[in-house]
């Protein structure tokens, strides 16, 4: 095994939506810390048994030695497809993101455009973000750029409507190809104009969202939504209802947003379950109805959407459409906060601080609160100061604690202006550890 190698696989590893924290027992956790040690043939070990748990993570793993033929693993593209579709089927976003890659270059499986434009509306149809570093980690990146330049080009070129969607996205989003706007949408509205209700929905998102140089354009993406939705697209059909629900680029018609987002929630789509789910909870235009929103929650958080399990966290401590249950409360919480919602990683970080619930673990409230701060969530930034500041789970670090209460400053949190003027005084006065009311 070359360093080479290891360190590729240790960066896939790392870039998964569950990076591993020395706190978590799980085997997925062992697992990546293992390879994060070059102990290969121990994280095959632990990715095994994270699989046999039934832990989507620990076949994706599993694929990705397989595809670098590693941890004791031959070499096999096709079994590293195989665990792929294991992952992918029990909602692992990153596993569904390399199935796409697969079917694009014809990795252990056909190649198949039709097959690779699937897989990415699941991917994004589940509201993940595209993680292209985790392909680009495992080598991917050469043999990308080859089937993009070659024969999805060729295909496009040929008035394939699939081949110039996909085209589209990749120049779109930089998918292994420098990012290039404007070819993007060309690619996109050719095949739209051909009726290809994936590009119709694509060409609407791009165009609702509008670029740095041409703001949202709310009424042209809403035509294009009704020709995808007509086609029964489902991810058209939910942002067309959330368009009504809203009002943005129509007339607003909460009744018919609600009908077109419960259409696209009773098709299976994650999100337009989390939206229904939501209103259910707060009861807003329909009676309010606990059970009925963790059901939809419930079936969202089961396809690997993490804001559901963040949702279901809260309605375990508070109780709502099932006995209250902290510990439950917490799992769920935790399972969020790994998958790199932000805020529940505050929430647990403060969990943990308290002991509410769980056993008391200030070093791992540091932890998280860190990460959280990290990725730009101003609380975090607050209270992640407010503990070195007084080194509580972290070596007390006057410096680092400036630095984040004057970027919680920066973004706008007024605890942490009292607070950045007490850290400087001799000796500090820190604040002790607070949050919100309903802090779950």
């Amino acid at each position: 095994m070359s360093i080479r190698l290891a360190t590729l696989i240790i960066a896939a590893c790392a870039l998964t939506a569950a990076a591993a924290r020395a706190h978590d027992d799980s085997p997925f956790a062992r697992a990546v810390a293992a390879a994060q040690s070059n102990k290969l043939d121990q994280a095959r070990a632990f990715y095994q048994s994270a699989d046999e748990q039934g832990d989507a993570r620990g076949a994706f793993g599993l694929g990705l030695l397989s595809l670098r033929g590693a941890g004791g693993l031959p070499r096999d593209d096709a079994q590293a497809a195989r665990y792929f579709l294991k992952a992918a089927e029990h909602g692992d976003l990153n596993a569904q993101f390399f199935l796409f890659a697969c079917s694009l270059l014809g990795l252990g499986i056909p190649q198949d455009f039709a097959k690779a434009e699937q897989w990415l509306i699941k991917t994004y149809s589940h509201g993940a973000s595209f993680h292209f570093n985790q392909l680009y980690a495992v080598g991917l990146k050469p043999a990308l750029i080859e089937a993009i330049d070659g024969a999805l080009t060729k295909a496009a070129i040929d008035n394939d409507p699939v081949a110039q969607t996909v085209l589209g996205f990749c120049y779109s989003y930089g998918f292994a190809v420098n990012v290039d706007r404007i070819q993007g949408m060309d690619w996109l509205i050719k095949a739209a104009r051909s009726g290809e209700a994936h590009a119709q929905h694509l060409v609407a998102f791009i165009l609702g969202q509008g670029t740095q140089s041409v703001g949202p354009d709310k009424e042209h993406a809403v035509e294009w939504l009704r020709k995808a939705a007509d086609q029964g697209f489902v991810g058209s059909i939910y942002m067309l209802g959330y368009d009504y629900y809203y009002g943005e680029g129509v007339d607003k018609d909460r009744d018919r947003g609600i009908a077109l987002i419960r259409q696209a929630a009773g098709s299976g789509l994650p999100s337009a379950q989390y939206k229904l789910a939501e209103l259910y909870r707060a009861g807003t235009d329909m009676p309010q109805d606990f059970a009925v929103a963790l059901d939809y929650f419930r079936q969202s958080a089961a396809q690997g959407n993490a804001l559901a399990d963040y949702a279901l966290a809260a309605m375990a401590k508070r109780g709502q459409g099932m006995a209250a249950d902290g510990e439950q409360a917490v799992a769920w919480l935790r399972k969020a906060a790994h998958m790199n919602v932000a805020d529940a990683q505050v929430k647990l970080g403060v969990v943990l601080y308290r002991g509410d619930g769980v056993e008391q673990d200030s070093a791992e409230a540091a932890e998280w609160l860190r990460r959280a701060a990290d990725s730009g969530n101003v609380q975090a930034q607050y209270l992640i100061g407010t503990l070195l500041c007084r080194g509580d789970g972290a070596p007390l670090n006057m410096d680092a604690a400036e630095k984040w209460f004057e970027l919680a400053v920066k973004n706008g949190d007024k605890k942490a202006a009292a607070a950045l003027e007490k850290v400087r005084r001799n000796p500090p006065e820190c604040n002790s550890v607070e949050a919100d009311d309903g802090i779950l």
